[in-house]
């Protein structure tokens, strides 16, 4: 597979004012084959770094989809706490949604957890709606987090990044007959996730892919 960026076309990436490209990886969901992650559209918050700060128990919140899907994506309540373990819920289910959205072209849950503002979010809904409306889908691509996620955050805890190391399996485009299109082999990434807090809620600003471990 070629290597490619895990960026939104025509976006930016920014940090601290500054213009930031999305990381070019080993295994990127291509635009071609529809699977292009976005990067986020609004600027990184300037947060208190916190470079010690881990969650020992982290939410063991994340489902695991099979081949053919057979959950449901149901938020778990976790992700309602206010403080940082619903920030880190929030970040661990919302990627868990994404071999979901794919395999069946449900974004209900994923449109729910996105902020309008979130490039990467509304690009995967475009692309999930285009892939399914030519007749094909994906299977595999089953998400797992591993380890304790790093955190930085701003002074009131209500901007929080989530840096976690997060694999899937491989990935298969089907056809609207069910012959394998494609595939695209697994891979693990540390992946920054940004969440908002916006009243009682922790919405998905924004994601960012970095070099694969």
């Amino acid at each position: 597979m070629a290597r490619s960026q895990w960026t939104d076309a025509g976006a930016s990436q920014t940090s601290a004012g500054q213009a930031r490209r999305g990381a070019v990886v080993a295994l990127s969901f291509s635009l071609a084959m529809a699977f292009g992650l976005a990067g986020c559209t609004t600027s990184k918050p300037s947060p208190t770094p916190e470079p010690s700060v881990t969650v020992s128990s982290a939410p063991s919140a994340t489902p695991t989809p099979s081949g053919s899907p057979t959950w449901e994506p149901v938020r778990p309540d976790s992700t309602k706490s206010e403080g940082l373990d619903g920030a880190i819920a929030t970040a661990r289910f919302f990627l868990s949604l994404y071999p979901y959205v794919y395999q069946t072209g449900d974004l209900s849950e994923w449109n729910a957890m996105s902020h309008p503002d979130c490039g990467f979010c509304g690009s995967v809904a475009t692309k999930v709606n285009a892939l399914h409306a030519a007749g094909r889908h994906t299977e595999g691509g089953e998400v797992r987090v591993e380890g304790a996620p790093h955190i930085e955050r701003n002074a009131s805890g209500t901007e929080v990044i989530v840096t976690l190391a997060a694999s899937h399996a491989e990935i298969r485009e089907l056809s609207s007959d069910g012959s394998v299109v494609s595939t695209l082999p697994a891979v693990t990434n540390p992946v920054d996730v940004l969440v908002w807090r916006h009243g009682d809620t922790w919405l998905v600003h924004g994601v960012k892919v970095k070099d694969p471990l």
